[in-house]
């Protein structure tokens, strides 16, 4: 041994050996702090079991084949730790007779038949878990507790009836006073026709779906007309604030809302465009007197050019 090799002296045997990898296994960048000998000892031969395997559950000496172990390849010896006597779990003995299924809500057998059960494909059996009579009260409590839950007495509401979730009113099940929705169970939509039109009428009047109606009004009929282009109305709004809310030929303020838009080139002349590079914000006189004219054909407008 070189006598250049420093000695490292193990903390578990306290012994001197080099502060090689013949001794010390590597760790962290150095050596490790036990040599080979201590953290790794040998484990002794059994040679009376040898070729066995010892399940720990039963703690029984058997040979370690698939015979007796299931395999398993993540394992060092490619066996599962327990048996299979110890692995393979007890048949459930059933005290349910042969012809019979039992309800899983009041514990009675009946037999396994579409009499006392409904039928169901998913279920094993092809039937429900439950009796009739147990799930007929198990819907009824749920209607019960919704209509707990919406404030509204179950005495109250009769079979020919529904009641509106929004107005609270009840009215006769038909579709002179629910649309009809082929989606729900009863055939008609939740809220009442009342409270739908309500509803699409503060929709519609909002000033942001008024101004898009007349943009889709304005480009349907530049489209029966074979004019080509479109716009939409967060465009026209744009052109508003480009011409600072002023009108295009008198230059009076117009207020927004009634301000009017012009094609410069009408649409049922020559030249004709749809686009917003043809469109202008003018005051209502402006527009009606223009009529279906070219700029320089109306001088009024000052827009000779």
């Amino acid at each position: 041994m070189s006598e250049d090799v420093p000695l490292k002296r193990c903390s578990r045997c306290k012994q001197f050996n080099p502060a090689t990898l013949d001794y010390f296994h590597r760790y962290k960048g150095g050596l490790h702090s036990q040599c080979k000998e201590c953290r790794c000892p040998p484990k002794p031969i059994d040679l009376i079991h040898q070729g066995q395997k010892r399940c720990p559950k039963c703690e029984e000496w058997k040979p370690a084949t698939a015979e007796y172990f299931h395999r398993n390849n993540q394992k060092r010896d490619g066996l599962y730790p327990r048996c299979k006597k110890c692995n393979t779990k007890p048949p459930k003995v059933s005290d349910v007779p042969e012809g019979y299924k039992r309800c899983y809500t009041c514990k009675c057998n009946f037999l396994a038949t579409s009499e006392f059960f409904y039928s169901h494909k998913s279920k094993r059996g092809g039937l429900e878990g439950r009796c009739k009579a147990c799930a007929r009260k198990a819907a009824k409590a749920y209607g019960s507790h919704n209509k707990e839950r919406d404030g509204i007495e179950v005495s109250a509401v009769r079979p020919l009836e529904k009641r509106c979730p929004k107005c609270k009113t009840l009215s006769p099940a038909t579709t002179e006073f629910f649309h009809s929705n082929k989606a729900a169970k009863d055939g008609l939509t939740g809220d009442c026709k009342v409270c739908i039109y309500k509803r699409m009428q503060e929709y519609y009047k909002s000033p942001g779906m008024q101004e898009q109606a007349v943009r889709r009004s304005a480009n349907r009929r530049a489209r029966k007309m074979a004019v080509p282009g479109i716009h939409t109305a967060v465009q026209i709004h744009e052109q508003y604030k480009r011409q600072k809310g002023k009108c295009y030929y008198c230059q009076q303020k117009v207020r927004w809302g009634e301000h009017h838009v012009d094609h410069t080139f009408p649409l049922s002349r020559e030249g004709a465009s749809n686009d917003i590079s043809y469109l202008v914000i003018t005051c209502k006189f402006c527009n009606l007197s223009k009529g279906d004219r070219y700029p320089w054909e109306w001088p009024e407008g000052g827009r000779l050019l």
